[in-house]
């Protein structure tokens, strides 16, 4: 019986750095373009593990997660107790990242191959230390998921402000706090505060995140002022949708708490709240989507659903959205008008 138990726990666990990195092309996830090198994709595999292909660039293991930096080795913060971390459960990686997610002192987590201290998977309370054992026995993973910043892969190339060697939570507070700081940059050589941001895509090792909620749609209509009017609780202060679209993303909005369905209300004048996708060239239009798979970038792309429209009317819509099993990696408005009238004039989660 004890045999049989062993062997079953062993042929369970989820986290293997064997064949991460065989991956059919059509399904792999690119990082970076075709002429990224080596050493950016690959520089240093306890910093951020990616994989390389000299026909094809680098790309993301099977291991890695939105949401998080994913290492080879050990994390040497010290754990964070979670009763269900000590359960078999935990040995897969999405079990272990939402244990993380859920908790706001959770700054990462380490998840072995073996049970280590009666648990597979260990929270962790600090950014990944590097430790000098269990290398290829174990994989960490630095959480970059909050709330209201968007990050991406790559490196602003801006100068920096300031640096400081904390984990993505705090290096977002101290962005916060400092009135100069409109980005931030999580690098190898700690976090980076940031005035202006253009994203250097072949840094693999690094994420470059926003201050504020990502307005996906930059341009002469709509700029940062346009993300204050929405969010300022102020309903005499509005956007004005244009043919052009409004589109802001909501990053990871259920982290911190349990996983539940999530719900999202526009006030407004004008509005046309839409539950399906129609045929949109003579009509005004209010989109709330999220996405149907993993997305590792800030951009409006890739595959989506419309989040269930529970009331409508001309000056207020109120969606409901659940991406199931998994923590909603952003939430998508799309708005635009063909005769200017419509208004948005608050988003509330």
């Amino acid at each position: 019986m004890l045999l049989l138990l062993f062997l079953i726990q062993s042929s369970s666990s989820q986290v293997t750095q064997t064949g991460e990195c065989d991956i059919d092309v059509s399904k792999r996830i690119r990082i970076g373009n075709q002429q990224i090198t080596p050493v950016e994709c690959m520089s240093d595999e306890q910093e951020a593990f990616a994989c390389y292909d000299s026909s094809y660039g680098c790309y993301r293991s099977k291991n890695d997660i939105v949401g998080f930096i994913y290492k080879h080795g050990d994390s040497g913060a010290f754990d964070l107790f979670d009763s269900e971390s000590e359960e078999n459960a935990a040995m897969d990686i999405q079990v272990c990242s939402k244990l993380c997610l859920r908790n706001s002192d959770c700054k990462g987590f380490t998840l072995a191959s073996f049970k280590h201290l009666g648990r597979y998977c260990h929270l962790k309370n600090k950014r990944f230390k590097r430790t000098t054992g269990w290398v290829t026995t174990m994989v960490s993973y630095d959480r970059y998921a909050v709330k209201v910043s968007s990050c991406e892969t790559g490196e602003c190339t801006e100068t920096t402000l300031q640096t400081y060697s904390k984990d993505a939570v705090t290096c977002k507070s101290y962005c916060e706090s400092n009135p100069a700081c409109n980005y931030y940059s999580l690098t190898p050589s700690g976090c980076q505060l940031k005035d202006k941001c253009t994203v250097y895509k072949n840094a693999a090792n690094s994420f470059s995140c926003t201050k504020t909620v990502a307005l996906v749609s930059k341009s002469i209509y709509f700029n940062e002022n346009s993300l204050t009017n929405v969010s300022d609780s102020d309903e005499s202060t509005c956007v004005w949708l244009k043919p052009s679209p409004f589109v802001l993303r909501y990053p990871f909005p259920q982290v911190d708490a349990q996983l539940n369905s999530l719900t999202l209300t526009i006030k407004g004048s004008q509005l046309s709240c839409m539950a399906e996708k129609l045929d949109l060239i003579n009509i005004n239009s209010l989109f709330v989507y999220i996405p149907l798979e993993r997305v590792y970038t800030t951009s409006f792309t890739g595959s989506f659903k419309i989040c269930e429209l529970l009331s409508s009317s001309s000056i207020e819509c109120t969606y409901i959205c659940d991406c199931q099993e998994r923590y909603c990696e952003g939430i998508y408005v799309n708005a635009f008008s063909k005769d200017g009238g419509p208004r948005v004039c608050e988003i509330q989660i």
